[in-house]
């Protein structure tokens, strides 16, 4: 499908914001922080809006009729949206309940090509991180595809919103981003007037433990409600690295946050086990704080914008103290 026009509103509304940028600034009367702060509440609105014109451009000019879902994530927001895809992923992540009666067409790494051809699509919808994986398979089939970022929170905001305007759901959308935004900046307050905490968030079990950066959907939102990632300074660069516990201890985070395969009990009682196990972690000033805390998986692990807001509420009070 033309994305042509996509890609001129885009680039109009990233020449737009230059052109205020670069023009100069006109001195008012009785400036002051409240003048400061809806500059920078303007500045951002103007941000998201060039970045949902970027992912618009992503997106054909009219709404697809029937369109095949890649993504869990993608699914949860087109629900929110009002939207019932014609076909949605196999996988682990629990899909909303009013999506039980659409056909599932394997899983995202593993799609059924056969089954998704017979659908005859107007789109498949899928995240950016993994288009050249999609359209390796897709390609062949000559059907329309269209990939759009999910990585971030950043990125499933901006996606709704375009995908709230590609079919007419904008107040849908708006609502969804309004509970993100909210539960976002009642975090951030909660920890106002507190020294920010350095987090060390693992995944794993056992002894084949893994760190979490802040590329990942947990540890951005650590980020973002102020917390200090060690992984850091522990030199790790891979969204998802191995660690030793010699690290560990040199790091001595302020709080760990533990994430396994599972519902929160089960995770708990897996850091209990390590924790027993191995002298070594007594030695560290989260557990003798105990400032050790299991996250749920089905609300950390994969990006969700749709869980987005509880992420955020319980990070905030896994950070406190």
């Amino acid at each position: 499908m033309p994305v042509v026009p996509k890609l001129v509103a885009a680039l109009t509304a990233v020449l737009v914001l230059l052109l205020a940028a670069c023009s100069p600034a006109t001195a008012t009367d009785g400036a002051g922080p409240s003048d400061e702060a809806t500059a920078t509440t303007d500045g951002d609105s103007d941000a998201r809006a060039a970045r949902v014109a970027e992912v618009g451009a992503l997106l054909p000019d009219e709404a697809p009729d029937k369109v095949v879902v890649m993504s869990v994530a993608l699914a949860e927001i087109l629900d929110a949206l009002g939207v019932v895809p014609a076909a949605v992923p196999s996988s682990q992540t629990p899909l909303p309940d009013s999506l039980a009666d659409v056909p599932r067409v394997g899983s995202v790494i593993a799609p059924d090509i056969e089954q998704i051809t017979a659908l005859q699509p107007d789109l498949i919808l899928g995240p950016a991180s993994i288009k050249e994986s999609l359209d390796e398979k897709f390609s062949p089939t000559g059907l329309a595809t269209a990939y759009v970022p999910t990585d971030s929170i950043d990125d499933l905001v901006a996606t709704a919103l375009a995908l709230g305007e590609l079919y007419g759901s904008t107040e849908q959308a708006a609502a969804l981003v309004d509970e993100v935004d909210t539960a976002r900046e009642q975090a951030v307050s909660s920890r106002e007037g507190t020294e920010a905490a350095r987090v060390l968030i693992l995944f794993g079990a056992g002894e084949d433990l893994t760190v979490m950066t802040e590329d990942t959907y947990a540890g951005g939102i650590a980020a973002a409600v102020g917390a200090t990632n060690v992984a850091t300074e522990l030199g790790v660069t891979e969204p998802y690295a191995p660690v030793s516990m010699e690290k560990v201890i040199v790091a001595d985070p302020d709080v760990i946050l533990f994430l396994a395969h599972g519902d929160t009990a089960s995770a708990e009682q897996q850091m209990s086990a390590m924790i027993t196990d191995n002298e070594a972690w007594s030695t560290l000033r989260a557990v003798q704080e105990n400032r050790v805390r299991a996250l749920d998986y089905g609300t950390f692990f994969s990006a969700s914008l749709t869980h987005t807001p509880e992420a955020f509420r319980t990070m905030a009070t896994a950070l406190a103290p």
